[in-house]
């Protein structure tokens, strides 16, 4: 049995394109409402159960945010003893240090290219960790670089993928549609 039925995950279709990615990094580009944070979630319960060290972040740009966006989902002790650790990028010195199995970048096109090159990659070195980066596309960035490279297949272990408000089929188009007139 796998992960997503042993835990009774539901995932939309693009978002089980993602999931079973062999790649070691993943980029996400997609719009608002398509379901990228349910992913995260449900990604980081899943690498947090199987991590080596029990060790696992989800970072925003800032830790109010995170403690928003994921605090209701993710606030629990897992049975294996792994915690979840909410992190802001606006605060990198509270992430130095530590040894991680997997990480979440949320809104990486909000953070300081640095957070990740000098802080966070190197914390997934040891465990040969893996990491999910999801945001709204928001022009030309360095989160937009590292989509663009990973969709070229120029960076190793890495995969891009693209997805738009209608690719949810949870929420009617012509809704959608609506919010884009106004």
């Amino acid at each position: 049995m796998s992960a997503t039925q042993d835990l009774q995950i539901n995932l939309l279709p693009w978002q089980q394109k993602v999931w079973t990615d062999k790649s070691r990094f993943k980029v996400v580009a997609a719009g608002r409402r398509t379901g990228k944070t349910r992913l995260a979630a449900s990604l980081l319960l899943v690498k947090a159960l199987s991590s080596k060290n029990g060790k696992v972040f989800y970072v925003a740009p800032t830790q109010g945010q995170a403690r928003d966006i994921m605090w209701d989902t993710l606030n629990l002790k897992l049975i294996n003893g792994a915690t979840i650790s909410l992190k802001g990028s606006d605060r990198p010195e509270t992430m130095r240090g530590v040894s991680l199995s997997y990480v979440v970048l949320d809104e990486f096109a909000d953070f300081k290219p640095e957070v990740w090159e000098l802080i966070l990659r190197p914390s997934l070195a040891d465990l040969k960790g893996s990491a999910l980066f999801i945001g709204t596309p928001m022009g030309r960035n360095h989160f937009y670089d590292l989509y663009s490279e990973a969709l070229a297949g120029k960076l190793e272990d890495y995969n891009a993928w693209h997805f738009t408000s209608y690719d949810n089929p949870l929420i009617d188009p012509t809704e959608i549609d609506s919010a884009k007139r106004t």
